[in-house]
């Protein structure tokens, strides 16, 4: 069965990566669209659906030790590329991409069917559970960093106080820009800088679906009566006719991951997947698929998971670059090529790395979990 679902997911990503490869979309108007529409309507109504409906902020443990898991390894990550842009001499928004497209996993599409497959169906949950910490901790300060480059650009945009213009000198990749000669921890933010992004942040529709989302969370008003419940688990306090809130929400989130990849796919119709340079990929993959697992299970020990919680941390922080990341990367004119060549070589990756992953938690008896003793029809009718 296990088999059966990770093919069902390599099938779907090659089928939406073809699609758009030859598919009737242009680069231009398409692609633009399709940006505005992610991060505008879709990427805001997840949130409203992870975080205002699906997720209860008062349902204690294990639900809180499984976010403070991912927590923990994103408050790292972050931590150590800021490190990094300190030494470096990074911007704000280079920060935010370096984390991005390091620790912010495919959890929304990918998760569900692994967690099923390798541990049953009520696992399904923890897909949810990880992406918590993505949207109350990681998107926020990834917004605020993109947005607080925007307010140091050397050129005033006379439509927008505070905010500045990117040349075409300084369109540069993650390797370092020769016009950046301050970095990014030692700027500082005058009243009107500061004034002008709490209002761009205030304007965005995703600002506003994650304070929503905490809200109707911490309130309990979402998941206990708003959301029906899985059909393997069902809400018995859901109020029947509501279900028309959480069916809008839910319905446009579903379409986040794959209109996401569809726009990955429309990029890498016109542009090499390799322009970011292939010692950049190699050493993002080694960071994604060698070190963030190694770190999540020092963090979920940290925080006392063991058993089949750890490993689904762990599992789940294999898994690849969320497509959406190459919507906040695209909205902000940074580290396209980056968040592109990531989410591609990811989903490539996604399996073997996932088998490999498991094969070495078995070998070294890291969160051993109990497998079914039951045998399967074919061992029955054999």
């Amino acid at each position: 069965m296990a088999q059966i679902q990770n093919l069902q997911i390599l099938f779907n990503i090659a089928t939406a990566l073809l699609a758009t490869l030859f598919g009737p979309f242009s680069f231009g108007t398409s692609i633009l669209t399709l940006k505005i529409l992610v991060f505008n309507v879709l990427l805001p109504s997840a949130c409203m659906a992870n975080l205002g409906f699906e997720s209860d902020f008062r349902s204690g443990d294990p639900f809180w030790r499984f976010v403070g898991a991912f927590l923990l390894m994103r408050g790292l990550m972050l931590v150590l590329h800021m490190g990094w842009a300190a030494v470096r001499r990074r911007r704000f928004e280079q920060i935010a991409v370096n984390w991005l497209v390091t620790s912010w996993v495919s959890a929304s599409i990918l998760a569900p069917p692994l967690m099923k497959s390798v541990f049953g169906v009520k696992a399904q949950s923890y897909a949810a559970w990880s992406d918590v910490s993505a949207y109350i901790f990681q998107l926020p300060i990834a917004l605020l960093f993109f947005e607080l480059d925007s307010v140091f650009r050397p050129e005033q945009d006379p439509k927008r106080p505070g905010q500045m213009l990117r040349t075409a000198e300084q369109c540069c990749d993650l390797d370092g820009c020769p016009m950046v000669v301050e970095p990014a921890l030692q700027k500082r933010l005058n009243r009107a800088q500061i004034k002008d992004l709490g209002w761009q942040l205030a304007k965005k529709p995703l600002s506003w679906a994650l304070l929503a989302g905490v809200v109707f969370s911490a309130t309990t008003l979402g998941p206990r009566y708003l959301y029906p419940g899985p059909t393997y688990d069902p809400n018995c306090s859901y109020v029947e006719y509501t279900g028309f809130i959480y069916l809008f929400f839910s319905s446009l989130a579903g379409c986040l991951e794959p209109i996401a990849l569809f726009s990955v796919g429309i990029v890498l119709s016109e542009n090499n997947p390799w322009s970011c340079g292939w010692m950049n990929i190699i050493g993002y993959m080694m960071i994604k698929l060698v070190f963030v697992p190694l770190l999540m299970i020092g963090c979920a020990l940290a925080v006392g998971l063991d058993g089949e919680l750890g490993r689904a941390a762990v599992l789940i922080s294999v898994l690849p670059v969320s497509p959406p990341a190459f919507a906040l990367t695209g909205h902000y004119g940074v580290g396209l090529s980056e968040a592109v060549s990531c989410i591609l070589i990811g989903k490539i990756l996604v399996i073997p790395s996932i088998l490999a992953w498991q094969g070495v938690m078995d070998a070294v008896g890291v969160f051993p979990y109990p497998s079914s003793d039951t045998p399967g029809v074919c061992e029955l009718a054999s």
